[in-house]
């Protein structure tokens, strides 16, 4: 008999069941949550671009500030608005990756080292429980265990940012210093509105700021 003979028929996959049509009951109220979850979206996305304008704006006035320390944060102000602009040490719990580490060693700025898992010996767990033979090893450890009864816990650590490199980076000068310093720190930033504001034109004044960016959205496609 050929091969072809005792050839197996192939199976077809079966078709996937049509999804069933959901029941739609009228419920009150679902547009209006539908029109905020969608204007608070919209606004998320609107005032995510906006933050990320400003901190590049206080990054660069940190950069233009005399000295070679890292500098206070200062008070931004706009019309009725303030807000605190604070240029932070990057935090340890945001490890540098290996092509930020290899940037900044490139000139001469060496992040430090965080042990997360401490280098140590232990007891192989198949043994630990072996209460006959933990009671021989306290009474002659180096005559009785295994080769394999210890085991090495290898050290664990990452590259973090400490005040050193911190300031090391800002005492820097030429065109690296941004650089360095945009991959030690972070921007952070605190707005609110003055005491006076009027809070019965805030939704007018979102709206055509919001209406605003979507001329111009519509005017750079057009273009």
């Amino acid at each position: 008999m050929s091969i072809f003979a005792k050839a197996k028929a192939v199976t077809a996959k079966p078709t996937a069941a049509a999804k069933k049509t959901k029941a739609e009951i009228e419920i009150s109220g679902i547009m209006k949550l539908a029109e905020m979850k969608a204007m608070i979206a919209s606004l998320e996305a609107a005032s995510k671009t906006l933050e990320g304008e400003i901190k590049s704006a206080g990054f660069a006035e940190f950069l233009n500030m005399p000295g070679s320390v890292r500098p206070e944060s200062f008070k931004g102000v706009d019309g009725q608005a303030s807000c605190s602009v604070e240029m932070r040490k990057r935090g340890t719990n945001s490890a540098l990756n290996e092509a930020e580490v290899a940037v900044l060693e490139s000139l001469g700025l060496f992040p430090f080292s965080q042990v997360i898992t401490t280098e140590m010996f232990g007891i192989n767990p198949i043994y630990a429980a072996n209460e006959k033979l933990m009671e021989k090893v306290s009474k002659a450890l180096e005559k009785i265990v295994p080769e394999d009864f210890i085991v090495l816990q290898e050290g664990v650590s990452k590259k973090v940012v400490d005040d050193a490199l911190c300031d090391a980076a800002f005492k820097m000068t030429g065109k690296d210093r941004a650089t360095a310093v945009a991959m030690v720190t972070t921007m952070a930033l605190k707005p609110k509105l003055d005491a006076g504001y009027d809070m019965s034109t805030l939704s007018s004044n979102v709206s055509s700021y919001m209406s605003a960016e979507s001329e111009e959205v519509s005017e750079a496609v057009l273009g």
